[in-house]
Parts: C-alpha cells; sequence; structure tokens
C-alpha cells in the first residue's frame, strides 16, 4: 500500500504479449485521462492485433500443409537378390 500512495507501485512487464499489446497496455495506464486511447482506438487496436495473430496461425498452419507436400514420397527400398 504504501508504493501505491509514493506513486511507485509499477505493473509486472508483459513479456509474452506482442509489441502492440504491450504499447496499447501502456497507453491505457497513462496518468493523464487525455493520454488514454478512446475505446474506438482500443477496439482498433485489439481487431489489428487479433488479424495479427490469426494470420499468423494461418500461415504457419499452412506452411506446415505446403512443406508436407513438398516432401519427396516416401519409396521403400527394395533388396534385390544378389547374382
Amino acid at each position: 500500500m504504501m508504493a501505491l500512495g509514493a506513486g511507485t507501485l509499477t505493473l509486472a512487464p508483459l513479456t509474452s504479449a506482442s509489441l502492440g499489446l504491450v504499447r496499447l497496455v501502456e497507453r491505457c495506464l497513462a496518468w493523464q485521462a487525455n493520454e488514454r486511447p478512446s475505446f474506438r482506438e482500443i477496439l482498433h487496436a485489439l481487431e489489428n492485433e487479433y488479424k495479427v495473430v490469426r494470420g499468423k496461425a494461418a500461415g504457419e498452419h499452412l506452411a506446415h500443409l505446403f512443406a508436407a507436400r513438398r516432401a519427396p514420397p516416401h519409396v521403400p527400398v527394395r533388396h534385390l537378390p544378389r547374382p
């Protein structure tokens, strides 16, 4: 409670969030109200983050599918009898 009263209370760093989300959180926590994003700005930022995440997930899925198609088919090796 002392840190809260002294104004030194801080939030733990967001280590697993994207840079866009980190910036959004920083703006939301701005001391001055006029520096905080509006609801519309928050919605826009979250929609953009969702598109990035969805695109990455789709890209990884498609890359996996294309990699599987490019792999040569498994050809069993036949052992021929020696003459």
